[in-house]
């Protein structure tokens, strides 16, 4: 997963995780946001730079400096500013985009985010869901 911020800063490192090895018959890459007009800009470079099959924007990541920054699974328990992540990003690309969820955010109800989103994939035409099964332990 390479992170929105990283990669529209230039960071070699981070965009050195988005390269396709010559033997990848599909290949996708995945993504993490929290601002619609920072993944408008990436989607942008992304249809302009890299040779991908798909994008996934990850918001199934729980980690703490992710979520901080308004990504990950923290997009889950905000589902309009999800909503506009996704519908950005898919506006300003050609590839497919798909959504990697977490069946259960540490803050939220179990299986409601998967709801949620399946809603935003309805209203925004996203291709695709992809439901992490794991579950957060609550604290």
């Amino acid at each position: 997963m390479a992170l929105a911020t990283n990669l529209l800063q230039g960071q070699a490192s981070e965009w050195a995780l988005l390269k396709r090895h010559p033997s990848e018959k599909y290949f996708g890459v995945q993504v993490c946001g929290g601002y619609p007009d920072a993944m408008a800009h990436l989607a942008q470079l992304l249809d302009e730079n890299i040779d991908t099959d798909f994008v996934d924007i990850n918001c199934g990541c729980p980690i703490d400096i992710i979520c901080e920054r308004g990504a990950g699974s923290a997009l889950l328990t905000r589902p309009r500013r999800l909503e506009q992540v996704v519908r950005a990003t898919t506006g300003c690309i050609s590839k497919p985009v798909i959504v990697k969820i977490r069946c259960a955010h540490r803050h939220a109800q179990a299986g409601w985010e998967v709801v949620r989103t399946c809603t935003c994939r309805v209203r925004t035409g996203m291709p695709g869901v992809a439901a992490h099964a794991c579950m957060l332990a609550v604290m």
